[in-house]
Formats: C-alpha cells, sequence, structure tokens
C-alpha cells in the first residue's frame, strides 16, 4: 500500500474535468495511476461525468461506460470534443449571450428561481431545448458543450448554492441574488459568468494536450443491477452508501432538459441505496457492521452493499479497480472498502494494489447536525486480480 501525499498537478486535463460541473468526480490523477500500470480495454459501471472514459480516449484505451443519469452521453462528447478541439467557442458564445428572456410555466421555475430571473431561466431552457433531442429518458444533442454550459449558467441565477453541486438553496445565495436584483444587475451578472465560462473555454482549447484517441461508449439511463457486460478492467467508483444522492442533485438539469417529471421519479426508484435489494451474502465484516448500524437503517446498509454485490456478479474481467472509502451511516464509517475486500478475496480475487488517497478539501454544510462532523477523511482505490 501506498499513499498519494498530494493531487497529480495534470494542468489542462485536470481543468477539463472540472469545466462541467458534476457532483464528487472521480480524481483524475488516480484515474492516471491506474491506466498506465493497467493497459487493456476498460468498463465503469458508475461512469458519472465520464472521467474514466475520457481520459482512455486520451490515452488510446477502448472504453465504455454506464450511469443511471441520462447526462452521461453529454459529458463525455463535450469533453471529446474539446480534446479534438471541436468546438465552435464564438457561437457558443453568441448565442448565449443574446438570449431572449422568454415566459414559461414549469411550477419548479418558482420553487428555484427568483421572479426577476425567471424570465432569463426560461430563454435559457428554449435554447437547451432547441439543442437536444429527448426520447424517454435518453438526450441527445449535437452541441453538448453548448447544453452544459446553459444548464450551469442557469444554475447560477437561481438560489441554489453554488459551492456544492445539490440543489439546496444557501441563505448566502439567497442574499447575494437579491442584492444583484436589488441594484438591477442580473443581466450584467450573467454576462459576467458566461464571459469567465468563455474565457477559461478558450484557454483550455489552446492548451489541451492532443489525444490518442479510441473507441469510446457511453450509455446514461442505465439500471446498473441489469447490465451483463465485462472487459478487461472494470475501473469504478460507486456511490458511498447515502453521500451521494445523483437523481436528487441534477433533478432539475433533467427537467430542463425536457424529461418527464415521472421518468425523473422513475429515475430517483431505481438509485442505489434506495431500492428492495436483497442477497444471501454472509461476509464477516459485512454481518459486523449490519449490527452496529441503527436498526432503522439496516435496510439502507443490506440494499447498498447488495446491490453492489449484485452488479459484480453481472460483470466479468479479470482485473477489478474500485474506488471507495470508509463512509459514514448516521455517524457509523463504515469501512465499505474493507467490505469489498472481503467480498472479492471470496469470490477468487486477491488484492495487488492500493492506494490510499487522503481528502484535503471537504465541502460540509455547516449549521446542520452532521453525526460526523469531519466527513470521509481518505478514499481508497484497491486492484482486485482473478486468482488463476
Amino acid at each position: 500500500m501506498w499513499v498519494l501525499g498530494r493531487a497529480l498537478r495534470m494542468g489542462p486535463l485536470h481543468k477539463l474535468h472540472s469545466f462541467f460541473q458534476y457532483p464528487a468526480r472521480f480524481p483524475l490523477h488516480i484515474v492516471d495511476h491506474m491506466m498506465k500500470r493497467y493497459s487493456g480495454s476498460y468498463l465503469d459501471p458508475f461512469a458519472g461525468s465520464g472521467t474514466v472514459l475520457v481520459h482512455a480516449y486520451y490515452l488510446g484505451h477502448k472504453a465504455k461506460g454506464y450511469d443511471l443519469l441520462p447526462i452521461l452521453p453529454l459529458m463525455v462528447k463535450a469533453k471529446i470534443d474539446i480534446l479534438e478541439k471541436r468546438i465552435n467557442v464564438n457561437e457558443i458564445e453568441n448565442i448565449l449571450k443574446n438570449v431572449e428572456e422568454g415566459q414559461c410555466a414549469y411550477p419548479w421555475l418558482r420553487e428555484w428561481w427568483p421572479k426577476e430571473a425567471q424570465g432569463l431561466a426560461c430563454g435559457l431552457i428554449e435554447i437547451i431545448r432547441d439543442n437536444v433531442k429527448v426520447k424517454g429518458c435518453g438526450v441527445q444533442s449535437d452541441n453538448p458543450a453548448l447544453i452544459l454550459m446553459a444548464l450551469e449558467l442557469a444554475r447560477r441565477i437561481s438560489w441554489a448554492d453554488d459551492s456544492v453541486y445539490k440543489w439546496f438553496r444557501s441563505k448566502m445565495k439567497r442574499k447575494k441574488m437579491e442584492e444583484i436584483i436589488a441594484k438591477g444587475k442580473l443581466r450584467e451578472y450573467y454576462l459576467s459568468l458566461l464571459e469567465r465560462k468563455v474565457k477559461a473555454l478558450k484557454l483550455l482549447l489552446s492548451n489541451i494536450p492532443r489525444p490518442r484517441g479510441s473507441e469510446v461508449k457511453a450509455k446514461g439511463c442505465k439500471d446498473i443491477l441489469r447490465v451483463r457486460d465485462g472487459a478487461e478492467v472494470i475501473f469504478t467508483s460507486p456511490p458511498y452508501l447515502q453521500a451521494h444522492e445523483y437523481v436528487r442533485s441534477f433533478k432539475y438539469e433533467m427537467l430542463m432538459l425536457g424529461l418527464s417529471i415521472d421518468v425523473v421519479r422513475a429515475l430517483g426508484k431505481l438509485e442505489i441505496p434506495y431500492r428492495e435489494v436483497k442477497c444471501d451474502y454472509e461476509g464477516k465484516l459485512y454481518l459486523e457492521y449490519m449490527e452496529r448500524v441503527r436498526p432503522e437503517l439496516r435496510p439502507i446498509y443490506r440494499n447498498y452493499f447488495c446491490s453492489l454485490f449484485k452488479v459484480f456478479e453481472s460483470l466479468e474481467a479479470n482485473v477489478i479497480a474500485l474506488f471507495t472509502g470508509p463512509a459514514s451511516l448516521s455517524g457509523i464509517s463504515v469501512p465499505i472498502h474493507e467490505i469489498m475486500k472481503e467480498y472479492f478475496e471470496e469470490k477468487g480475487f486477491r488484492e495487488v494494489e492500493r492506494v490510499e488517497d487522503p481528502i484535503r478539501r471537504r465541502r460540509l454544510f455547516k449549521g446542520r447536525n452532521n453525526r460526523n462532523s469531519d466527513g470521509i477523511e481518505k478514499e481508497v482505490m484497491q486492484v482486485f486480480r482473478i486468482r488463476h
């Protein structure tokens, strides 16, 4: 085992993966370390914003990934378009700079946008919907960078907190928006946000290294518990117990894209660990922590681990790299990585490498009754290889 003392500085590549907002992104230095040590085709069943897929494309590895959220293909295509310098920045800037205020009657606008900002939000939603094709849960676009920037700008003029990617209405953000509106500077504020975003995109395009390129497939709207697939290497970071509720975090982005509320609710019912999943696994450590968790939270604990076990029973690979950490469940620190090690060893794998990555920046909501006030202190990448 070894510890990454600090994140590897990867310059423009790091900025590429942080350019579009997404909660709990896969650390790029971990992905880079892994892909330079284990070659072959990659599969990420919890692909999130597509960091594994896009970095595989950059290094020339074949890769495929799945995610419950429909935004995955947009994220991957936008990042690859930047790598291949297929982005028309001036066109995106002109479209977003000249957005016209509109009228729309979505009930969630009143819930999250100040009255004075709703016309501008409606104009952005119109731009988004003019540039996407929605079929059921699937979303496609020829200009995903425009879509993702418009979604972020719409969110930034709402009451949602800017520092934590969840739809959380903070007192500081509400005060900030009220001050901007009172001064009559909403449009000026919006254009300043756009200017900074465009400037960063131009700088990124001028500095991004050329990729080797490869075959990459990204599929959103996938119930991973129903996927059967395989690759030479499975490399993924699943949700951490209750830590990341991605459907709730992206609910209004999905509504702005044009997905129906029924589709969004259906996705929420498939989210780990809020679906009923049972298994007969009886690992010693798994059962020990089951007893330590409060009785009313044991269904969440069981659903979480049984979901992960079911996922890995349906996927095939000679090497499995898992990035997790000791997450808290109502104050009990659950060593997800050690429980998964126990599981994989029973399935015929052995741990061949472990990398600990200390978390130096923690964004916690102040003023809440957090049972684990320090958050997760480290994350762990474990590499398991099948015994022959």
